[in-house]
C-alpha cells in the first residue's frame, strides 16, 4: 500500500455566502485527513473528476444545514470518479489499489469530491469500465441513480413524462426510460428540443405550452410523471393525465416557503379534503452499488450516454458552480483533475 501523502489539495468553504461559488477557496496543502490503512469496508480514492449537482449548493445554502453539518471548513461535491488509493480490508478489499471506480458520497461529508482524496464506504462505489472516461463516470452517481430510482416499475410499453428533460437527471431519465422500453415525453425549452429528441423523447416546449394544462389534458395517458423541476400545481394536473394506479415522482423542488407548503400538501392532504387522487412520491436517492453497476454497464454498452454540458479544470471549480447555478446547463457540469 502506498503511503498517504502528508497533504492534499482541496476546495473549501466555511460559510456559503453570498453563494457557494464565491465562498470557495483553493487550499493547496490541507493536512491529509484519513487514516492509514482506512477503516474496514472503506476506500481512499484519488478523485480524477467530480460532477456537480444542484443539491451541492442548495443544501449548503440552507442556514440550519450549513451551520450544523458538515463540519467546517468543508469541501463540497458528492459524485466522483477516480482510482483506489488504499482499501481497508473486508468490504474495502473488493477493489484493488489502482482500480478505476466511481460513485457517490452520502451527503453531508466534510471531505467532498472537490478534494484531491476522499474516504468512502465501498458500498457506495462501483468499478468503472475501461471504455468509460472519468468525466462520464462522475456523472453517473447522483444524477444517474436518481433517474434510475425514479423509474422503478417502468417496463416495456409504459408511458412516461419527464419534466425537466434537459438537465442532469432529466437526460438520464429519458434514456433510462427508453432502455426499459417506455414511450417518453420530455418537457424542456425549445432551445434544448433537438438534444432531448435525440435522446429518444417526444418533446413539449414549456415556453409555448403550460405543462400543467398539457398533463391535465392527457386523459390518463401516462403511467408515470417524473418532476425534476418542482412545477407548482403539477400533481393536481396529474389527476387528468395519469392513469388510475399511476403516480408522480417528484425529484426537484424549490427552497422557498411556497414549495415547502406544497410538498406538505402533496404528502398529507387527503383527496376528500381537496388533495390529488394521483399517488405522489418525493424521491430521496439512496446509494446502491447494484444501481451504480447497472448504470456503468449500460454506459459501457453504449446504451446510456452521460450528457455533459461543460468540463472545467480543477482550478476553475467556482466557475463550474456558477454555470450550474444559472439553471441553463444542458446535462451535467463536471470538474476534471489532472494530477501529476
Amino acid at each position: 500500500m502506498a503511503p498517504n501523502p502528508p497533504t492534499m489539495r482541496s476546495w473549501l468553504y466555511t460559510a456559503p455566502h453570498p453563494t457557494l461559488a464565491t465562498s470557495l477557496r483553493l487550499e493547496p496543502s490541507v493536512p491529509f485527513p484519513f487514516p492509514s490503512p482506512p477503516p474496514p469496508g472503506h476506500l481512499i480514492i484519488r478523485v480524477h473528476a467530480a460532477s456537480l449537482n444542484p443539491a451541492d449548493y442548495k443544501l449548503a445554502s440552507l442556514p440550519l444545514v450549513w451551520r450544523v453539518m458538515p463540519r467546517k471548513p468543508a469541501s463540497p461535491g458528492m459524485d466522483f470518479a477516480g482510482r483506489v488509493w488504499a482499501g481497508g480490508g473486508a468490504g474495502g478489499g473488493v477493489f484493488a489499489e489502482g482500480s478505476r471506480v466511481f460513485g457517490r458520497l452520502a451527503w453531508p461529508a466534510q471531505h467532498g469530491a472537490l478534494g484531491e482524496f476522499i474516504l468512502v464506504p465501498s458500498s457506495c462505489v462501483a468499478g468503472l469500465p475501461d471504455e468509460v472516461g472519468y468525466e462520464q463516470g462522475a456523472c453517473l452517481g447522483t444524477a444517474g441513480m436518481t433517474a434510475l430510482q425514479s423509474l422503478r416499475g417502468v417496463r416495456e410499453g409504459s408511458k412516461v413524462l419527464v419534466n425537466g428533460a434537459s438537465g442532469g437527471v432529466g437526460t438520464f431519465g429519458v434514456q433510462i426510460a427508453r432502455i426499459l422500453g417506455a414511450e417518453v415525453t420530455g418537457v424542456c425549452s425549445g432551445s434544448n428540443e433537438g438534444m432531448v429528441r435525440e435522446l429518444g423523447a417526444e418533446v413539449v416546449d414549456y415556453k409555448k405550452v403550460d405543462v400543467r394544462q398539457f398533463v391535465s389534458g392527457g386523459q390518463g395517458r401516462w403511467d408515470l410523471v417524473v418532476d425534476n423541476v418542482g412545477t407548482k400545481g403539477l400533481l393536481g394536473a396529474c389527476d387528468g393525465g395519469v392513469r388510475e394506479g399511476g403516480k408522480m415522482v417528484q425529484v426537484g423542488a424549490g427552497l422557498d416557503v411556497g414549495a415547502a407548503v406544497e410538498m406538505v400538501r402533496n404528502a398529507l392532504l387527503p383527496r376528500w379534503a381537496g388533495g390529488a387522487k394521483t399517488r405522489w412520491q418525493f424521491l430521496m436517492v439512496k446509494n446502491d452499488s447494484e444501481d451504480l453497476a447497472r448504470l456503468a454497464e449500460w454506459t459501457r454498452q453504449g446504451k446510456l450516454r452521460p450528457v455533459i454540458d461543460s468540463v472545467f479544470g480543477y482550478e476553475e471549480a467556482p466557475k463550474a458552480f456558477e454555470r450550474l447555478m444559472t439553471g441553463r446547463a444542458k446535462g451535467n457540469v463536471v470538474v476534471s483533475s489532472s494530477w501529476s
